[in-house]
């Protein structure tokens, strides 16, 4: 399989570019090739198949949804243009979110220390609403929203992730 992965030499990236790459034709797209300068023409020609969005900029300290910044720039109008090269293809597109698009989800009730372990009374699904408290956590709603225009769109929202060179 041919995959772009956007991102490729960020905290994830690096570790899922290096996994996939052992068994798929893997090209990557990061800050210097510059999100906005992707265009159809590059899928095209090195035949894409599925293409995997961490690109992110992570403002957590905001609270409100704040225009013309970096992390509107990259979050919501970087998955807009992918949304926009995308647009009558067959390439997967799989955008990475986070769990901040539901805000707190559990408080200390909701958890059970057993065994010295903690577990969550109960599971988040698909159901679970939008709450978003910081701008980081609106931006990636939004790209989450935007990548559904796209007919094979996947979102995947992590919490706390680990790779081999983290």
């Amino acid at each position: 399989m041919n995959v772009l992965v956007i991102g490729h030499e960020g905290y994830l990236g690096r570790g899922l570019f290096a996994y996939l790459n052992q068994n798929h034709r893997v090209w990557g797209w990061d800050k210097k090739e510059d999100l906005f300068k992707l265009d159809a023409g590059f899928l095209a020609e090195h035949r894409i198949e599925a293409l995997i969005n961490l690109s992110v900029m992570a403002d957590r300290q905001s609270k409100a949804f704040l225009v013309d910044t970096p992390t509107e720039h990259v979050n919501v109008m970087g998955a807009r243009h992918l949304a926009q090269i995308l647009r009558d293809t067959e390439v997967v597109w799989f955008q990475l979110s986070t769990r901040e698009v539901l805000g707190p989800v559990y408080r200390p009730r909701d958890v059970v220390k057993s065994k010295g372990r903690y577990r969550p009374k109960f599971l988040v699904d698909e159901t679970y609403p939008y709450a978003p408290q910081n701008f980081y956590g609106k931006s990636k709603t939004m790209a989450e929203m935007i990548s559904e225009s796209h007919p094979k769109s996947n979102v995947i929202r992590l919490t706390t992730c680990y790779t081999d060179y983290d």
